[in-house]
């Protein structure tokens, strides 16, 4: 946690959008170019037949594809309210620091990337268990 914290409070919280964008389809190239040496460690992890963790490639690259364009758009907005001139009520989306997160046993490459990809589009830093 420590770490993550001094990560989030160095330079990973202060990267554009853009930058955080590029470093999720890096590891997503990164992925996609030794996605079998990470599917024969799932298997040798957790017993699924190679077959299935092969078959996880697609889903798992997507889904670091789809969270490094999100980094670019996600955006806050004004939001009506009951008092109009009086009050201004909006959403501000800003790196809120260290996220926890636990993973189930089955899957563990794409459980953690369902986790680690969100957090990183924002700006976070994660400890994942």
């Amino acid at each position: 946690v420590a770490a993550a914290r001094v990560a989030f409070e160095g330079p990973w919280s202060k990267f554009s959008p853009y930058e955080r964008q590029c470093v999720l389809l890096r590891i997503a190239d990164l992925f996609e170019k030794h996605w079998e040496e990470l599917s024969v460690s799932d298997t040798l992890d957790m017993g699924l037949p190679i077959t299935r963790t092969l078959a996880n490639r697609r889903r798992v690259i997507g889904m670091l594809r789809f969270y490094g364009g999100m980094a670019t758009a996600l955006h806050g907005e004004a939001i009506d309210n009951s008092i109009p001139g009086e009050i201004v009520t909006f959403t501000r989306r800003e790196p809120v620091g260290v996220v926890g997160a636990i993973i189930p046993w089955n899957a563990p490459t794409a459980a953690s990337v369902w986790k680690i990809a969100p957090a990183l589009a924002t700006g976070c830093t994660i400890v994942l268990k």
